[in-house]
């Protein structure tokens, strides 16, 4: 609290009196990841990953395909992290 930062507004809603202000440069959005090589995977079947994020909500993890070469990144949201 106090502190003094550089932000950019991304969008104002008069009507509602709320407007959006964000931190971070403005981005193009990422090509979205090929997922049909995870289509069929069982849900009791466990996947190595690798944590690329970490937001407030949970986790974001990269992990390839068992049987490809096919990478994709996936959220894990916060209640369905387990410590330890």
């Amino acid at each position: 609290i106090g502190q003094e930062v550089q932000v950019r507004v991304t969008s104002v809603d008069v009507g509602t009196g709320k407007m959006s202000l964000s931190m971070k440069e403005e981005s193009q959005p990422r090509e979205p990841d090929d997922l049909s090589a995870f289509e069929g995977i069982a849900s009791d079947q466990w996947l190595t990953g690798k944590v690329v994020g970490t937001p407030q909500f949970g986790a974001f993890v990269e992990v390839t395909a068992p049987d490809r070469n096919a990478k994709a990144q996936g959220l894990v949201h916060i209640t369905q992290i387990q410590d330890g």
